[in-house]
């Protein structure tokens, strides 16, 4: 009877150190996103570990053109603006239109999809300087079919602000977890461009190889079409930081009026197309390989 007792205690004493050592290696964050801005404290016995903040921005984006704006001979991007932010310092030539419907910018527009930051962890605490990865799902959708529209006319452009983010290509089979793993081996470069890259995006040229480029013309097919994007933002815990943002992805999309191709048929068509960006359910976790 006494050797069954040491031996079930023996038992009870391994299973308590694993469940210690799991929960001491593996710290996950989970943070829930109305809208605006929600953040969730993740604590454990030993540990003051930081709240991790997601912020979301801008998701609808929209372009409309004239038939004089996608003349042959006025070949160049017509950038899409926030739908909600069609004023006439945004317009395009259609601007005294007093329907509104024409309107793009001339110059790029990048706006915020969302942020993930961290706070609530001090200098002086063993977990300053940790990073984190947070996976995120970003999902596109077509307000309505456009059938006019082919390859190359719509490019949708995503960059990283404040710190690294992996992304997959289109609708690819690489979900989160695949991102991570070939990242830490060093087998494939999923690295987004950064927020200052924007050179030759005026023009007239596609994605190429281009990472975080996406043609997007034929999400208009048909309607109710959805895309995927994966991506892995790289958070670090810096409480030192200005604005305290943490790591932004940005947006911004062109149609591309071709200086060889007769696109008259796209003239007062409204192109919209919305942004949903999704954490993933597990939230975030300890990373285990620097970001770079």
């Amino acid at each position: 009877m006494e050797k069954k007792n040491t031996m079930l205690l023996t038992v009870i004493a391994v299973a308590t150190l694993l469940v210690a050592v799991v929960g001491a290696t593996f710290a996950y964050f989970s943070i829930t996103v109305e809208g605006g801005t929600s953040t969730t404290a993740a604590t454990m016995q030993t540990q003051q570990l930081p709240t991790i903040t997601m912020k979301t921005g801008e998701s609808t984006f929209g372009i409309a053109a004239t038939v004089q704006d996608m003349a042959m001979n006025n070949s160049g991007a017509r950038w899409a603006i926030n739908t909600s932010d069609k004023d006439s310092s945004n317009a395009s030539s259609g601007k005294g239109d007093e329907t509104g419907l024409y309107y793009w910018s001339s110059e790029e527009k990048k706006y915020n999809l969302f942020s993930i930051s961290t706070s609530g962890v001090g200098a002086t605490t063993e977990n300053d300087g940790s990073t984190y990865e947070c996976p995120v799902t970003i999902t596109l959708s077509a307000d309505k079919a456009i059938s006019e529209l082919t390859s190359g006319d719509l490019i949708l452009y995503l960059y990283s602000k404040g710190g690294d983010v992996e992304v997959s290509d289109m609708n690819a089979s690489d979900n989160t977890q695949d991102l991570i793993e070939d990242w830490k081996n060093s087998t494939k470069t999923y690295l987004m461009n950064t927020e200052d890259k924007s050179s030759g995006h005026s023009g007239e040229n596609g994605c190429a190889t281009e990472r975080g480029c996406y043609d997007v013309s034929d999400l208009f097919k048909t309607s109710n079409i959805e895309k995927k994007l994966y991506t892995v933002v790289i958070v670090k815990n810096d409480t030192t930081s200005s604005d305290g943002e943490g790591t932004s992805v940005l947006a911004s999309m062109k149609l591309v009026n071709k200086s060889s191709a007769d696109q008259s048929g796209l003239a007062g068509k409204d192109i919209r197309i919305t942004i949903i960006s999704q954490l993933d359910k597990a939230g975030c976790k300890v990373i285990t390989k620097a970001a770079e």
